[in-house]
């Protein structure tokens, strides 16, 4: 019951039009709920705005999202601050930088929770996660299932997911320590399911000068030996998978740059000849991503070992402390 300023009584408004889950939907396991997540995030079109936010810090993003004839492409367009964008058509990932930089990515390399790339390929497993259905919320104008996967081990994080109902696109994200804390969080705080994205609404910005082209990671040096060495990483958790064999490029063996994931959680290893140019040596941790260095030695070579990631720092030292040369 409403009670209006001049006193008078209405009955409460009630949504009526809520959509029901259909009963195929309903008995959905946490499981099956991620498997339908990972379709939607590739062939689900849509446009929308999202917030990001990592420890203290947090950005708006515009994103659009199409699939069409068996291509995805997305265009991730950064609201906050200098202007920068992110283009993905199928597996050609372009990050355009302030000032008109065109920088091309590899799309083995992680871009954040639950990256398309890995959900296509690899779901995160029971045996070291338990994934429930936690029930039902409201997430930007959008009913969703919400999810937890909280781990069983201690080299891995916890996550809860709210899922649009009808299509199981994510719509929110929360990442938490052992203890509960938020390290991470992605919301939409607008997004329309839509069939109707042009070419040019997935154009990169192409204001001011001439782009110029880089590679990322850089790892220069084709004369340093780490880079003509193959490489092992001797200890990695339970359920890790390397989803590639390393980063082709100008000094950069195909073991230089390895990536793991788990189907949520990822994490790169880069291995360089040590220089000033190198990241001290120690740990830095901002929200749920991790960086540990370490410097290492074979036969009176020395090596870095970096770790980036979203995953423990735990998880980071043991990994980065059991890179080897594969002399086998």
């Amino acid at each position: 019951m409403l009670i209006l300023p001049s006193g008078k009584a209405i009955a409460a408004i009630t949504d009526s039009t809520e959509p029901q889950l259909s009963s195929a939907l309903t008995g959905l396991s946490g499981e099956e709920w991620l498997e339908r997540m990972a379709v939607a995030m590739q062939r689900q079109s849509y446009r929308g705005v999202f917030v990001y936010s990592r420890g203290d810090t947090s950005s708006s993003l515009k994103v659009i999202h199409r699939y069409k004839d068996g291509e995805d492409r997305e265009k991730l367009v950064q609201l906050d601050g200098e202007m920068g964008e992110i283009v993905r058509a199928g597996d050609e990932v372009v990050c355009v930088l302030p000032g008109n930089r065109l920088v091309s990515l590899e799309q083995s390399i992680p871009s954040g929770p639950f990256a398309g790339a890995f959900a296509r390929t690899l779901m995160p497993k029971k045996e070291h996660y338990q994934i429930n259905v936690q029930g039902e919320d409201r997430i930007a104008g959008h009913h969703a299932v919400k999810i937890s996967v909280m781990a069983k081990d201690s080299y891995r994080y916890n996550y809860i997911l709210w899922l649009e109902k009808e299509s199981g696109l994510l719509l929110k994200s929360a990442l938490t320590n052992a203890d509960g804390q938020v390290l991470e969080q992605f919301h939409y705080t607008s997004l329309e399911l839509a069939d109707d994205i042009t070419d040019a609404e997935l154009e990169p910005n192409k204001d001011g000068e001439v782009f110029t082209h880089e590679s990322l990671p850089s790892i220069q040096g084709s004369g340093d030996w780490p880079a003509k060495m193959e490489w092992r990483i001797d200890w990695l958790p339970d359920g890790f998978m390397s989803v590639n064999k390393g980063v082709a490029g100008q000094g950069v063996s195909s073991g230089n740059v390895q990536v793991f994931t788990d189907g949520l959680a990822s994490f790169s290893v880069f291995i360089e000849q040590p220089s000033d140019g190198n990241m001290p040596e120690g740990v830095s941790v901002v929200g749920a991503t991790v960086a540990y260095a370490h410097k290492l030695t074979w036969k009176d070579h020395d090596y870095m070992v970096t770790v980036v990631g979203e995953v423990p720092v735990v998880t980071a030292m043991k990994v980065a402390e059991k890179v080897l040369p594969n002399t086998h």
